[in-house]
């Protein structure tokens, strides 16, 4: 289960690229304003935000699973 959060967070941030947190909220409220008028690109857009607001207080859980099994994304 932490394996497909860090799967889904990794295919998340490619999809936002590096950005900070306070913009990664800026990009979701922008793009919730008028979803309905949003190309499919800002729908994933989208999604990929969602899931990184969402898993971002998780993210020292998943920090600490990959340290301790070794987990290696090659």
């Amino acid at each position: 289960m932490i394996g497909d959060k860090l799967m889904l967070m990794n295919e998340a941030k490619k999809i936002v690229g590096n950005q900070p947190k306070w913009a990664i909220k800026n990009m979701h409220k922008a793009l919730s304003l008028h979803s309905w008028l949003n190309t499919p690109e800002e729908n994933k857009r989208l999604e990929a935000c969602k899931i990184i607001l969402k898993y971002d207080n998780q993210k020292n859980e998943i920090l600490n699973w990959v340290d301790q099994s070794g987990y290696n994304e090659r």
